[in-house]
This record gives structure tokens, C-alpha cells and sequence, in this order.
């Protein structure tokens, strides 16, 4: 019986499955060497600032596929059914794209036509 998430993902790693990120408020080196041994991608601690967790994603994700529009929002860019001026549509939902942001979408629209 696993007595924690890294004996539970030592199963999952056994089975083949997915890789994951460990959540935790536990910063015990020992712990987090173990957790590394796994098919973790990422260790984070609580508490999570929002902030941190998007830069995170935005370090991890394929900088071909993914791209941050907004303070909030990273996009697949292969989900993108449209662009309308300062926003794109992804599953008939529109998205955001903040002024911070607008130069990479115009750059990766130039690129691609």
C-alpha cells in the first residue's frame, strides 16, 4: 500500500503512465531528491503564487506550440481557431491578448504567413 504521492507515482512511472508535477508544502531536500527520481516534471511548494506557477508553465511548455498572451493565459497555438484584434478564439471562447503580449502574437502571425 503507498504511504505517500512518491510511492504513488512509482506505480504510476511502473505502469507507464503520464508524467506529473508534485504540489506540496514539503521542501525537505530528501524528499525532493527522492521525487526526482520519478517521472516528475516540475516540484513545486506551497504556497503557489499565480505568477509563478504561469512562468513555471511558460519554461516547461514547447515554445513552438505554446505562447503567453496575457498575464493569465498561455496558449496551444495549434487550439486557435481565430485571431480578431486583440483577443483569439479557442473552442468558441475568447481569450485576451494583453498589450504586454501583442508584439509576440504579431511576430508569430508574420512568421507563419
Amino acid at each position: 500500500m503507498p504511504k505517500d504521492g512518491i510511492d504513488i507515482t512509482k506505480i504510476i512511472d511502473k505502469r507507464g503512465g503520464p508524467s506529473y508535477i508534485f504540489i506540496t508544502a514539503n521542501a525537505d531536500i530528501l524528499i525532493v531528491q527522492e521525487a526526482i527520481q520519478t517521472k516528475t516534471v516540475g516540484y513545486i511548494t506551497k504556497p503557489i503564487k499565480k505568477a509563478d506557477l504561469m512562468e513555471w508553465a511558460e519554461l516547461q511548455l514547447a515554445k513552438s506550440q505554446f505562447i503567453r498572451i496575457h498575464r493569465s493565459f498561455i496558449i496551444n497555438l495549434l487550439a486557435v481557431e481565430k485571431m480578431s484584434g486583440k483577443s483569439v478564439f479557442i473552442n468558441q471562447t475568447k481569450i485576451p491578448i494583453s498589450r504586454t503580449h501583442s508584439a509576440k502574437i504579431s511576430e508569430y502571425i508574420k512568421n507563419e504567413h
